[in-house]
């Protein structure tokens, strides 16, 4: 499954139940999947409702790296991303506590 194709089957459908929760990060989150169909999105939740793009922004508050498949089997519920980030799969630029709380959306 392509990185587009995970977002629009499963993210944009969580995002949109989490409005409010999304809402209240107030921040740019940049995410990137690495690998073979990869890419990246900028999800910006300083507007209301919050909007999901293609690409990237020097402006994110919180940069959240991982590979493809890690991010299939976290929305799969098969890998849990805490355990992920401890151990090195998920790599964070800037805010951690922002990457947190959108991790918990996700969940």
């Amino acid at each position: 499954m392509t990185g587009q194709e995970l977002v629009t089957q499963y993210v944009e459908p969580l995002l949109k139940a989490q409005v409010d929760r999304l809402t209240a990060l107030n921040a740019l989150i940049q995410v990137e999947l690495t690998g073979t169909d990869g890419g990246k999105w900028l999800i910006d939740a300083t507007k209301n409702p919050p909007s999901l793009t293609a690409g990237e922004s020097a402006a994110a508050v919180s940069t959240i790296s991982m590979d493809i498949e890690l991010f299939r089997k976290i929305l799969m519920k098969e890998t849990q991303a805490p355990m992920a980030f401890m151990t090195g799969q998920i790599k964070v630029a800037g805010s951690l506590g922002t990457a947190i709380k959108f991790g918990q959306i996700l969940d």
